[in-house]
């Protein structure tokens, strides 16, 4: 299993989720596994930035802060490469945006699945087929996939030829789609880690339509379809402990 791997944690607008994603990332992240936390701001306007910084100052890692406009995710992981080179090609760093929730034990599990398949370069933690498992779970493993989505582990080798080209939100899914040479894969079955906007219930849903009419997110299905809230019960059970 890798010792260790940076995190990439990117933000732009949407305080109201990056509030309740960093929690959950704080909180449920083995952070003895993770050399340093970044954080990109991409400019936001609505004091995401702020909430970020403060929130980070008491993290046990070595955090790693920009609050820069560059203009979408896929610019975002461009400038994480740049920032973090490195020789050994194997080396990984986990990608996470600001309305993703992740679950208690995702990273051991994650870099555990990550160990077992040495040939894949990429490998997708968005829910995808449902229904979830929580971790540990002796039989996941990953399925071949075309592309994955905006939030997993990749290994800098998967840039070796060349990069994706930043296009706002878009960019990364054609180049994965482009480039066969580069392993993708989606971890199966899907951990209990979820999106924001997916959450047909309050206040997840009218936040969602707000932040959709200020272009600050997209319309997707929400997670009916996948099982309902199994993905994030349990969520919702710490919520109201807390």
């Amino acid at each position: 299993m890798p010792e260790m791997v940076n995190i990439l944690y990117v933000a732009y607008n949407r305080r109201a989720f990056t509030e309740a994603s960093f929690a959950a990332l704080a909180a449920n992240t083995d952070w003895t596994q993770v050399a340093t936390l970044h954080i990109h701001d991409d400019g936001s306007s609505d004091s995401t930035d702020k909430y970020l910084w403060e929130a980070s100052r008491d993290l046990p890692v070595e955090v790693k802060y920009e609050s820069r406009r560059l203009g979408g995710p896929v610019a975002a992981m461009l400038r994480h490469l740049d920032l973090c080179p490195t020789s050994d090609l194997a080396a990984a760093f986990v990608k996470i945006d600001n309305d993703f929730v992740v679950c208690p034990g995702w990273l051991p599990e994650l870099l555990r699945v990550s160990t077992l398949n040495p040939g894949i370069d990429c490998f997708g933690l968005q829910p995808r087929i449902g229904p979830p498992v929580p971790p540990p779970h002796a039989d996941r493993t990953v399925e071949p996939a075309r592309f994955i989505g905006g939030i997993g582990l990749i290994r800098h080798r998967a840039f070796e030829v060349c990069r994706p080209t930043p296009n706002g939100r878009f960019g990364w899914s054609e180049w994965q789609t482009r480039h066969r040479e580069v392993a993708k894969a989606w971890v199966i079955p899907d951990l209990p880690c979820f999106c924001l906007d997916l959450i047909d219930l309050e206040p997840w849903a009218s936040l969602t339509r707000d932040y959709i009419g200020r272009d600050w997110a997209r319309e997707w299905p929400k997670y009916e379809s996948l099982g309902g809230n199994a993905y994030y019960d349990w969520w919702a059970k710490e919520q109201v402990l807390a």
